[in-house]
């Protein structure tokens, strides 16, 4: 009698050991916080004013031009905008994915106010990311 018990018990045990850490193990990681993270900071020094006697201007906006084409091996968008002026790296996946942000991709905003020609002016940078990679 006791077999009715303890069979279906070890079959039952057997199973969560083999399944749960297969699981686990089978979980990727997805980074996409920290890919938006510092692709923020390198699109912020790409538009930061430069002078080559002092180096980077801190808090300064240069050309908007170093924000064209900031390469990542990961599949991403990101609109630059100071002022009135807006720079668009993959725009096609840009203008696909911002409809569906809530749904299918994360979008990562980060605004703040830099000099130019010493007037503050609002720059956004506007990042677009899959939910997941792969």
């Amino acid at each position: 009698m006791y077999w009715f018990f303890y069979i279906p018990l070890t079959a039952i045990i057997i199973i969560a050991l083999v399944t749960i850490p297969t699981s686990v193990l089978r979980a990727t990681v997805q980074p996409v916080e920290l890919d938006a993270s510092i692709m923020e900071e390198r699109l912020s020094q790409k538009i930061t004013a430069y002078s080559p006697m002092l180096g980077q201007k801190i808090g300064e906006v240069g050309e908007l031009d170093g924000a064209k084409l900031q390469l990542s091996e990961k599949r991403h968008a990101y609109k630059v905008t100071v002022a009135a002026k807006s720079v668009l790296g993959n725009q096609d996946f840009y203008d696909e994915a911002i409809p569906l942000t809530p749904i299918k991709h994360k979008r990562f905003m980060f605004n703040t106010k830099m000099t130019k020609e010493g007037v503050f002016v609002p720059v956004t940078i506007d990042q677009v990311y899959p939910e997941n990679y792969g």
